[in-house]
């Protein structure tokens, strides 16, 4: 977690693909929440690839909305990102 006074970033989240369906970026993104809300992080923002669903449905699930047009191109393979916040209550 990379945090600032109110705000978090995360970076990146990933999972081996021998162990994806399995939980493990629910429950990574769970804790990370959990840590930064009793941290005093207020809002936590991401950038997702246009072309990860799987990854946008999950960001969705737990409360993140997109904001802004498309963000910078990601590169290998270049694309655009999408830009996610969510608020968190504490």
């Amino acid at each position: 977690m990379e945090a600032g006074r109110a705000g978090g970033r995360i970076l990146d989240l990933a999972v081996a693909q021998a162990h994806r369906r399995e939980g493990h970026a629910k429950f990574l993104l769970e804790r990370f929440l959990a840590v930064g809300g009793e941290n005093g992080v207020r809002e936590v923002f991401l950038e997702v690839r246009e072309s990860n669903a799987a990854a946008i449905a999950l960001y969705t699930n737990f409360g993140f909305s997109r904001f802004g047009p498309p963000a910078q191109l990601l590169s290998h393979p270049t694309e655009a990102a999408l830009l996610l916040k969510r608020k968190l209550t504490g």
